[in-house]
């Protein structure tokens, strides 16, 4: 399955404004804001390096960051 840029650039979006975050909160990870405003309207995707410390971020597993949606039973994410 191709990697959906904008797909996962909505979902990180979406699960940022539910955490009452703003771009700058997300960037902490190691990033600038402007990256983080690229990967939300799918211009760019985070480096792998990014890509775990993302996933936590936003409490959701690598898998369904690639994906770009939630998968349905999301409980044992720790």
């Amino acid at each position: 399955k191709i990697l959906n840029v904008q797909k996962t650039g909505s979902l990180i979006a979406a699960i940022r404004k539910e955490q009452n975050r703003t771009q700058q909160d997300l960037a902490m990870i190691g990033v600038s804001s402007a990256a983080i405003s690229k990967w939300e309207r799918g211009i760019g995707f985070p480096d792998v390096s990014l890509i775990e410390p993302l996933a936590a971020s936003l409490e959701i597993t690598i898998a369904e960051l690639f994906k770009g949606e939630r998968t349905e039973n999301n409980v044992d994410n720790e």
